[in-house]
């Protein structure tokens, strides 16, 4: 029998980075067992839907499965647009799946901008564009559609990272610095009424990566000076 959901086998956020071989190893035996699997995240595509088969498919292999029809993965497939892969790094710190698979499901199905989550956006965006290109007699640019769409999808993600880590705002105590807020930005208008940061632990590991790139001297360690006491021992 073949589990019917594709189990994200990644590391958690709080795995020390010496031990993610081992958490991804584990992670990896316990999807392949019946009893275990469940207790593993499913993992997402980057439409935010579950990568697996239906229920009937996981008992009987063989047998044909009939998928809904998606208009916009139709259309995006007829100019040749595969969906863009959501990072796996930011700021060269890995995505623990629990913060990716969050992302995916915010970006794709929760944000709204307009009253429209992504996909209803895209769908209205592009009946928009090819009737005013009907009307003027312009003819369609599929470069032109790629990038509203890229535009339009990149919005969304943009809200969904504020809602999972806060803004990027400046050090109160040093300008040069950034820091995200922990304060949650209010995203009441595009759907969600509560106002939380979703991953603060992870915003801070963010924060301070990219500090250290940017003014590595500021953010270097400085030892402490030896007490008198200490030098006449």
């Amino acid at each position: 029998m073949i589990d019917p959901e594709v189990s994200n086998v990644g590391a958690g956020e709080d795995t020390h980075p010496g031990l993610v071989f081992v958490e991804e190893a584990y992670n990896r035996w316990k999807s392949r067992v019946p009893i275990w699997s469940k207790d593993v995240p499913v993992k997402l595509d980057d439409y935010g839907d579950p990568i697996g088969l239906n229920a009937a498919s996981a008992v009987q292999p063989l047998s044909m499965t009939y998928g809904k029809s998606n208009d916009v993965k139709e259309f995006k497939d007829a100019i040749h647009m595969g969906p863009t892969p959501f990072p796996q790094k930011i700021e060269g710190l890995k995505v623990p799946p629990e913060i990716e698979a969050r992302w995916k499901l915010l970006a794709n199905k929760e944000i709204l901008i307009d009253g429209m989550t992504l996909e209803e956006n895209i769908a209205a965006s592009m009946t928009e564009f090819m009737d005013d290109a009907e009307a003027t007699g312009e003819e369609l640019s599929i470069g032109d559609m790629r990038q509203i769409i890229k535009k339009i999808q990149k919005d969304y993600r943009n809200l969904a990272k504020t809602r999972l880590f806060g803004e990027i705002i400046e050090d109160d105590i040093d300008p040069r610095l950034v820091q995200y807020s922990q304060l949650a930005v209010d995203l009441s208008d595009n759907g969600l009424d509560d106002q939380i940061v979703e991953f603060p632990e992870f915003a801070q590991k963010l924060a301070d990566v990219k500090n250290k790139k940017r003014f590595p001297v500021l953010t270097k360690p400085t030892a402490e000076k030896p007490s008198l006491s200490d030098m006449i021992k």
